[in-house]
């Protein structure tokens, strides 16, 4: 059988869920189960990154005609959905600034 590791260079500590399984082990079911299990480990947008690495070995291993079907399909579970951070002000950016002739500071 052909690993996950032996073929991509995939870690085998099971932080993306690969461990040493078999193409053929991983399933789309297997993939909701991972991903659920990370949901719940850490955060959304950690997530979103694993599962698009895991994706995108996978869909290597469909080009090169290991696997027929990628299993990563769950749609979205890619997309990262960050907050809006909050954008300064004009008045607050010239409150921040520098004065216009003060020296800069010299690296450590």
């Amino acid at each position: 059988m052909v690993t996950v590791r032996a073929n991509h260079g995939a870690p085998d500590s099971g932080r993306l869920g690969f461990g040493g399984k078999d193409l053929d082990e991983i399933t789309p079911p297997s993939v909701r189960t991972w991903r659920a299990e990370r949901l719940k480990a850490t955060g959304a947008t950690t997530v979103a990154k694993s599962y698009r690495l895991r994706k995108a070995i996978l869909q290597t291993a469909v080009d090169d005609d290991l696997l027929r079907t990628n299993p990563c399909r769950i749609k979205g579970a890619g997309k990262e959905e960050a907050d809006e951070r909050p954008t300064a002000t004009v008045r607050q950016v010239f409150e921040h600034r520098a004065p216009p002739h003060a020296p800069l500071r010299e690296g450590k």
